[in-house]
Parts: structure tokens; sequence; C-alpha cells
């Protein structure tokens, strides 16, 4: 049985779904698309499983999409580049898996990109440093005006530490 769907989808008709910490399991299902009015999702701190479904292109108002701490798997950049409003993407303490995909830079709008705790791997896109209202990201960015924060905290290791971070940057000793 998938709570969700049971308990939930049915009664969401507002522009804002604040779902979480309500011990949500199964999948999204990906009849929320027809929930084109959604701007603001919040599934974070859920028992939701399986991957996200193909629904950001159908939700052309969707501003906010958070689902951390959940047990999502799978790549999420299939369909999540297809959602040119979102602003905020939080995705951190997941098992996603897969690279950022140079399409990331259609979200051009974005200002929260949240990855850290999850099976992420490879470079970051050069694609990535266009973003530049990027304001918190849970990984380093070669250019971002607005950068003032970012956490990489029990991440998969990457192997993208572009020189230009190098000298933008000092790290922070730790210990």
């Amino acid at each position: 049985m998938n709570l969700f769907r049971e308990s939930i989808l049915h009664g969401i008709l507002a522009s804002f779904a604040f779902l979480e910490s309500n011990n949500l399991e199964g999948f999204i299902p990906e009849e929320i698309k027809a929930v084109t009015s959604l701007e603001v999702l919040y599934l974070s701190d859920n028992k939701l499983t399986e991957e996200l479904p193909a629904i950001f292109g159908a939700l052309e108002n969707l501003i906010e999409f958070d689902v951390e701490r959940n047990l999502l798997q799978g790549n999420p950049w299939t369909d999540v580049v297809n959602s040119p409003s979102l602003q905020s993407l939080k995705l951190s303490s997941n098992f996603f898996t897969g690279t950022i995909p140079s399409e990331i830079s259609s979200l051009t709008g974005l200002t929260e990109l949240w990855l850290a705790e999850n099976r992420i791997e490879g470079s970051l896109p050069s694609a990535i440093g266009s973003l530049t209202n990027l304001g918190k990201f849970t990984r380093p960015l070669e250019v971002c005006v607005w950068l003032h924060w970012f956490q990489i905290l029990f991440s998969h290791p990457f192997s993208f530490w572009p020189s230009s971070i190098q000298t933008r940057f000092t790290p922070i000793p730790t210990g």
C-alpha cells in the first residue's frame, strides 16, 4: 500500500504541500503531476522509496522541491532539468546516483541546490557556473556570484576540485 497515494495525493488542491515528517511510505506517485498549481512540495523526513517520477516537466509552477532524508534512489537528473521555474532543489540524504549533467544550466532560477549524503559522483560540469543566482549549494562551484555557503558532509568522493576553486577559497581546517 502506498500511503502517499492513498492518504495525501487526493487532498492536494492548493499551491503548497508541506508533507514533511508525516511517515509517508512508498513511492511518489506520478499522478501528482496533475496538480499543476503546485508551487511548493516538501516531502522531507519520510520513508519514500524508489526513484523520482517524471513530474517536473508537468509542474510548470514548481519553485521549491524538498525530498531530503528519505530512501529515494536512482538518477534524479533525468527529469529535474525539465523544471525551469525551480528555485530550490533539496535532494540530500538519500541514495541518489549518477553525475550532475550539463543540462542543469537550464535551471536558471535555481538559488538552492542541496546534494549532500548521496552517491552522486563525477566531475562538476562547467555549465553549472552559469547558475549565478545560486546562493546555497552543497557542493563547491566555479562561478557563483552569490555563493556564501556550501556543504560536502558525508558525500561520495568527488573528483572535481577545479583550480579556480582552489584559488578563490581557503579550506577551513577540521579537528
